[in-house]
């Protein structure tokens, strides 16, 4: 097997250099204030052993002078005692030293006040002199934007936005530090691997949430007026039971908005003859005449009728829009097609519609808070009419920042052994690869060979069981599982070789443990053959340092990550050759499974030429941009060479793969299971779990850092209790809030700069820092708005991750890079 690198590499830069995350040296002065107290504090007690001695007669004052002596404290007069000769010049020397140090200290409280002052004035200034953050604000937190001008507009701290002012630090160190794409924050740079030339030329990146449209198109649907003349599909995902019938239906997710129907549910039924008939009946498609004819029913109680075969799942509504980049045009041209029956609502809807259209064309040409605004305006005004759903400001708009680079990327094809050696071990961590091993096992128990009709229901139960079994690898995914397939309890055995080599690794003062290549050949070789044999596809989201790759992520490839910025773009089409190569396995066609469920970020266009759609396919519109289609229920599983494919009657044989981001558990159940015997989903990931195993009344736990040759798989992390910078800071001024934090981080010797991740439940093992703790958050103690965001998150939670500054350049891009592992054969240089 040989790895093969994508065509494109994608680059999210951060928000170009500002002054609010300049720092001053507050810290190493600090420092120096500390070793002169030191060394006062030592003074003071050899003072007070002299005092002591050679003293026999105590008083009361002479006591408190020793206590206060020894006690380094700062504001009592020493000179104030008379001892003897000898000992008042003692003290009098020692007085100076410590108003040379309550000087310092005093410089230094100035110092972080006018940090203070001038960390403001920079955060203000960054939102009124950069456009971008100023208007991702509208898109982040509208219930915050009313009151950022009035923040601007203050000339200093005010007690009534302190909360609105940590937002807005957060959310300015989150552009200014990391590449995750909200709004105008980061921009994205699509860049050639391979010396392509690529069009500059960037369409329609401002989009309209399509679940709003969806919800409305159901509406307008459903209409009196419109239902009679609409063909519903029957259900075909039922049982009967008990004098009941258990439908299966896809209902709204109430919390996530970003896709539409996609929740798995059943709903019981009382059993009727007239339901029995509808279920029963060969008869796929049905109409209001259809019901009237066969119930001999009048018009009106036919269309009642309808509407609850239609509102329990009985029957589901069949031609939906296409939600691509032409969403509302295309939800207009399908409204369009019954205006002859159109009521006034529908007008009211259609015009205002129309409206929408016209205002994100001129938004994509030219963007302005005016216009976003009117957007939302008109987005309300449609959602009172049809009386839709509550949606919230921040999600009725989706904007990217694309743009593409003349100039190729050179920067990581040199690394492709790294890589290789890495992706070449992803059966060893692939929960897919369980999976498909498991079904294996069970269905050549059954039968050597391997063809059953794909839909076969003892077939769907074995993948949905299979599915379920192993569910629990996302939220630890470092879990060793037990498997009945031989095969998976070698792969098992290898995992936990590889999690020994990693925890049992002898330690030096670097605190890194260095993977060797034989050590990851030794395991590769031992993977069972055919396996080795097996294509699949990864995309690494990483930085550079130097000559090294710090990994962040490692996720499935298939395009998953492109196609959301591709799409902006003529590469599709331009580049249609290079991309056909890359994802060229011979005697295999890929073929998508799209279906884009509402999510924005999901639709596409086609790179390949097949489609593989299901009964609850929504947009079968999109078929015109495929050469061929195949209808899920028309296939057969069969396996060859220990892998499993899809067979046409024709004997045609496919691969579906999902080539978008959205995870898995948002697609139904039915996708997302039959989806995982096609191909890999998983690699490595959070290393630094294994060693926060038992964190149970431990305050502090490190993992160390480790590598491959010049690859990071993962930084050094700090586990810490919050319990241990516990204070009341409330009553704390400017100078005793920086000392005590820079005193806990001194003392647990922990840096003065890093990331950090927050959780606020507490727990006895950490086995999943993605699905346990909140997205990083910058830390520098030398600013004092980044300490303070820092304080409030100490408040709220029962744990902070630190992890290591890696690369030490926080302005350093994130690059997205997909690899293929393919047969030799199957290269295309």
């Amino acid at each position: 097997m040989k790895i093969e690198i994508h065509p494109f590499t994608l680059e999210r830069e951060k928000l170009p250099d500002h002054n609010f995350l300049d720092t001053h040296t507050k810290v190493s002065f600090e420092k120096d204030i500390l070793v002169k107290e030191a060394i006062a504090k030592e003074e003071g007690n050899k003072l007070a052993d002299q005092i002591s001695n050679s003293i026999f007669s105590r008083n009361s004052k002479k006591k408190k002078l020793i206590k206060k002596l020894r006690n380094l404290d700062l504001n009592f007069d020493y000179v104030s005692t008379s001892i003897n000769k000898d000992i008042n010049s003692r003290l009098k020397k020692f007085q100076d030293q410590l108003d040379n140090i309550k000087e310092d200290r005093t410089r230094l409280l100035n110092q972080i006040e006018c940090d203070n002052i001038r960390t403001r004035q920079s955060l203000k200034k960054l939102y009124l002199h950069n456009k971008s953050i100023y208007n991702s604000i509208q898109i982040i937190n509208p219930n915050i934007y009313s009151k950022l001008d009035k923040y601007l507009k203050l000339p200093e701290e005010s007690k009534s936005t302190r909360k609105l002012e940590l937002v807005l630090a957060r959310t300015a160190s989150h552009a200014l530090t990391k590449t995750s794409p909200i709004g105008f924050l980061n921009k994205t740079h699509i860049k050639s691997n391979r010396n392509i030339r690529i069009s500059s030329k960037i369409t329609n990146t401002i989009l309209p949430n399509n679940v709003f449209l969806l919800y409305l198109y159901e509406f307008f649907l459903q209409q009196d007026c419109i239902l009679p003349k609409i063909q519903l599909r029957k259900n075909r995902n039922f049982y009967v039971k008990d004098n009941n019938i258990y439908l299966f239906v896809l209902k709204d997710n109430l919390i996530n908005k970003k896709t539409f129907k996609t929740k798995d549910s059943y709903i019981k039924v009382k059993s009727n003859s007239m339901l029995l008939h509808i279920i029963n009946s060969n008869k796929e498609m049905w109409n209001l005449k259809d019901i009237e004819r066969t119930f001999k029913l009048n018009k009106e109680e036919a269309l009642n009728f309808e509407k609850e075969l239609l509102k329990y799942g009985f029957l589901m509504i069949d031609d939906y829009f296409c939600d691509d980049l032409n969403s509302i045009g295309n939800l207009l041209q399908k409204m369009d097609q019954y205006k002859a029956t159109w009521n006034s609502t529908i007008s009211n809807i259609v015009s205002e519609l129309e409206k929408l259209k016209l205002q994100f064309s001129r938004i994509n040409r030219a963007y302005s808070l005016e216009l976003h605004r009117k957007i939302i305006s008109t987005f309300n005004r449609i959602s009172a009419i049809a009386n839709l759903p509550s949606f919230d400001k921040n999600s009725l708009l989706y904007i990217d920042n694309v743009t593409c680079d003349k100039e190729p990327f050179n920067g990581i094809q040199k690394y492709k052994n790294v890589f290789e050696n890495i992706v070449k071990l992803y059966p060893i961590f692939d929960i897919n690869t369980r999976i498909q091993e498991e079904l294996l096992f069970e269905l050549k128990k059954k039968n050597k060979k391997i063809d059953y009709p794909i839909e076969t229901p003892w077939l769907f139960n074995m993948v949905g069981n299979l599915n379920l079994k192993f569910q629990s690898y996302w939220t630890n995914p470092n879990q060793l599982f037990k498997c009945k397939s031989n095969v998976n309890q070698k792969l098992e055995i290898l995992k936990l070789r590889f999690f020994d080599y990693i925890f049992n690794y002898d330690l030096d003062e670097t605190q890194t443990i260095q993977i060797t290549p034989e050590f990851l050949k030794n395991l590769y070789s031992e993977i069972p053959y055919h396996l080795k044999n097996k294509s699949a596809s990864y995309t690494f989201f990483y930085q550079l340092e130097d000559k090294n790759i710090v990994v962040n992520k490692i996720y499935p490839g298939y395009q998953s990550f492109y196609n959301r910025f591709l799409r902006y773009t003529d590469i599709p089409k331009k580049q249609k050759r290079e991309l056909d190569n890359y994802y060229k396995i011979l005697s295999t066609e890929l073929v998508d499974i799209n279906e884009t469920v509402g999510f924005n970020a999901n639709a596409f266009v086609p790179i390949l030429d097949g489609r593989l759609i299901f009964d609850i396919t929504r947009d079968k519109a999109l078929n015109k941009k495929y050469k061929k289609i195949y209808n899920f229920h028309d296939l057969f599983l069969v396996e060859k060479n220990g892998e499993f494919f899809l067979k046409a009657k024709t004997g045609k044989v496919i691969k579906p793969v999902i080539g978008t981001s959205l995870i898995r558990i948002l697609y139904p159940g039915k996708i997302a299971f039959y989806s995982s015997l096609f191909s890999n989903i998983s690699l490595i990931s959070d290393l630094a779990c294994l060693f926060f195993k038992d964190i149970k009344n431990k305050k502090i736990i490190k993992a160390p850092r480790i590598v491959y040759e010049n690859m990071i798989l993962s930084r050094k992390m700090m586990l810490v209790d919050t319990n241990i910078f516990k204070k009341n800071f409330s009553k704390q001024n400017e100078l005793e809030m920086f000392t005590y934090i820079s005193e806990i981080l001194t003392k647990n010797k922990i840096p003065t700069k890093f990331f950090y991740q927050s959780k606020k439940r507490r727990s006895e093992t950490i086995t999943s820092i993605s699905q346990e703790f909140s997205k990083p958050q910058y830390f520098d103690l030398e600013n004092a708005m980044l300490v303070k965001v820092f304080i409030n998150s100490l408040r709220t939670n029962s744990y902070v991750l630190i992890s290591e500054l890696y690369p030490e350049n926080i302005k350093s891009s994130e690059y997205i890079t997909e690899w293929n592992l393919k047969a030799e054969g199957d290269i295309c240089d």
